[in-house]
């Protein structure tokens, strides 16, 4: 099934230049690393779910039966505190298999825990472990999480922890602008959302951030909104044609904001140019952007690369 966290983003921050996970349960910051992504996912969705946040448990020491220390990577607790579910959560790229049910397995041998999770961050398994019998596989999420039906729409500040804008943009009319774009086009339900480290970036900013893919006629384009180390906002735009990445357009929105020139760059194979966006495109940021005029924003970016190349 559908993962429950198929709606939720990381909290991140910046450390030194590098872009960090934040563990909301520990409080610190963590590697950036594919299975810590997909287990703080895990953790945003069933706090949304109702479950608080101080009855769930991450990286509980378990001594097995050869004597070696093997670490779980979610336990929630009911109310006296006894276990409920044991989450097993793997990065994106690893398929929920039967070696990752005996793995979880193993690990309930320790925990006892009566429901069961493993989780890639796209697909969940969910089981249910009787008093006595085989474990029963789900084929819904159980009843003691409260998922909702649809995501409730993200505030600025939900954006903002999770690194997709900055803290020093305070154009409010950009800021309600950020607001409706990622909450449209960040929805997981609409259409391809993949973590994309771009380690040949021909840009400063390092460019690693949860991407959309979008399916043009003569090509794809992968748009991404992500801070920067110093507070601003970006919209990056890769350009790819006939699965080749041709291309880089870097949006600094808050320039764009105060119409600030230059505040835009293209890269490409044979040039690098500064440019004045409103000279090339009516980019308009809207308090209340128009939905078409959202949905139109990769074909208008993918246009704008041929003009300038």
């Amino acid at each position: 099934m559908s993962s429950i966290a198929h709606n939720h983003y990381p909290k991140m921050v910046w450390r030194d230049g590098v872009r960090s996970l934040w563990n909301p349960i520990h409080k610190k910051t963590l590697k950036n690393r594919p299975e810590e992504r997909v287990r703080l996912r895990i953790i945003e969705a069933l706090v949304e779910a109702g479950w608080s946040r101080h009855r769930i448990s991450t990286e509980e020491a378990l001594r097995s039966r050869e004597q070696k220390t093997r670490r779980t990577d979610i336990i929630c607790y009911d109310q006296e505190f006894n276990p409920k579910i044991l989450v097993e959560c793997k990065a994106e790229r690893v398929p929920i298999s039967a070696g990752v049910a005996e793995q979880t397995a193993r690990y309930n041998r320790a925990v006892n825990a009566p429901y069961l999770l493993m989780s890639n961050g796209l697909t969940d398994c969910w089981y249910r472990i009787p008093g006595q019998g085989k474990p029963d596989r789900l084929e819904s999420v159980p009843s003691l999480l409260d998922i909702p039906a649809q995501p409730p729409p993200r505030d600025y500040t939900y954006w903002k922890e999770r690194g997709f804008t900055g803290k020093k943009t305070t154009d409010s009319t950009l800021r309600n602008w950020l607001t409706s774009v990622l909450n449209s086009l960040w929805n997981p339900n609409r259409g391809e959302i993949r973590y994309i480290n771009f380690s040949n970036s021909p840009s400063e900013l390092p460019m690693e951030h949860y991407f959309r893919i979008f399916q043009l006629n003569q090509g794809r384009v992968a748009l991404g909104i992500q801070n920067t180390p110093f507070g601003g906002t970006r919209l990056l735009a890769v350009i790819n044609r006939e699965n080749q990445n041709v291309g880089l357009i870097d949006l600094n929105l808050d320039l764009v904001a105060t119409e600030t020139s230059p505040n835009a760059t293209v890269y490409s194979e044979t040039k690098t140019q500064n440019f004045d966006l409103h000279a090339h495109a009516p980019f308009k940021l809207d308090a209340e952007p128009d939905p078409e005029t959202i949905s139109k924003l990769p074909a208008h970016l993918d246009a704008l690369f041929d003009e300038l190349v």
